[in-house]
């Protein structure tokens, strides 16, 4: 993430049209904002367009405007949104769902800055900044013909890529608090934390639907838990299945990783001891740095 903040704060500097890549829910909406809105353009529009929920037929007049007699239903004049943004930002989420046909107009927009309402031949001129986001592998769609090449290299001027939650499980307790602390799910929101259990289980989900789950779990933790901490079974039964399957192949006496067992077997003696480190590390016949460093690296939560 440090890696992520350092190409942020490198295209806020600049002007150049931003391709954010990453799955779903890894937040590229909100790099996308965080660009604009400590760019030079802040104090102009930003405008979000999801390139997948509009019909493919109302694209175009979506993004480029329309006149009046246009087609049947254009009984008025109708700026596009990039009209709409001028002096701002655009933000293209979904890009990889566009059709070749609109691919084509939108690089004539990055190229020349103007835009073409449907119904007219004379371009107006435009000047927006270009965000584009997908979850979608660009390149195996350029192979497949869905993605044109042009298009890909025009926008991917600089390129952002969000991580995963799974590969930086080190964020999980400070998301999982700063959601716990915004969130709207009561009003009275009296919980002050996690329970040691409660957070050792969201630190080692696998979060398939990365920080969007993440933060609908917490608010699923609100609506059913008491204060003040969220309990175990305050959370999604779902969340339990992972780290449940580990426990029953350790216990059924099936292979699994040698790290799997020393970070169980490390789990079960800081148990027995309440978490005493000193007695705990004397039982694992280790130094207390030793056990120090294997809890940092097993991402233990201490009860």
């Amino acid at each position: 993430m440090r890696n992520v903040f350092q190409r942020l704060e490198s295209v806020i500097r600049t002007d150049v049209a931003v391709l954010i890549t990453g799955s779903s829910g890894t937040g590229k909406d909100l790099a996308a904002c965080a660009i604009h809105y400590n760019g030079a353009r802040r104090n102009h529009r930003f405008i979000a367009i999801n390139c997948a929920a509009i019909p493919e037929t109302l694209i175009e007049s979506e993004l480029f405007g329309h006149c009046r007699g246009a087609f049947t239903d254009a009984k008025t004049d109708k700026p596009g949104r990039f009209e709409v943004a001028d002096g701002g930002t655009v933000f293209l989420d979904e890009i990889g769902e566009l059709n070749p046909h609109i691919q084509v107009k939108l690089l004539r927009v990055i190229e020349m800055k103007e835009v073409t309402r449907l119904g007219e031949d004379i371009p107006r001129k435009v000047d927006v900044r270009i965000i584009a986001a997908t979850n979608r592998d660009l390149r195996k769609a350029i192979e497949s013909g869905e993605f044109r090449e042009d298009f890909y290299y025009r926008l991917r001027v600089a390129q952002i890529n969000m991580p995963d939650l799974k590969d930086r499980r080190e964020d999980i307790p400070m998301l999982s608090n700063h959601f716990l602390r915004h969130s709207k799910s009561c009003e009275d929101n009296n919980f002050k934390g996690f329970s040691p259990r409660a957070m050792n289980t969201l630190v080692n989900y696998y979060w398939p639907g990365n920080v969007r789950e993440l933060q609908n779990v917490i608010e699923s933790a609100i609506v059913f838990g008491q204060p003040p901490l969220i309990q175990m079974n305050d959370l999604p039964l779902d969340i339990f299945h992972k780290e449940d399957a580990d426990n029953l192949e350790l216990s059924s006496g099936k292979s699994c990783s040698l790290e799997v067992m020393e970070k169980k077997h490390i789990e079960s003696v800081l148990r027995i001891f309440n978490g005493n480190k000193t007695q705990c590390s004397k039982i694992l016949g280790i130094t207390r740095p030793t056990l120090d460093r294997k809890i940092k690296k097993y991402r233990i939560i201490i009860e």
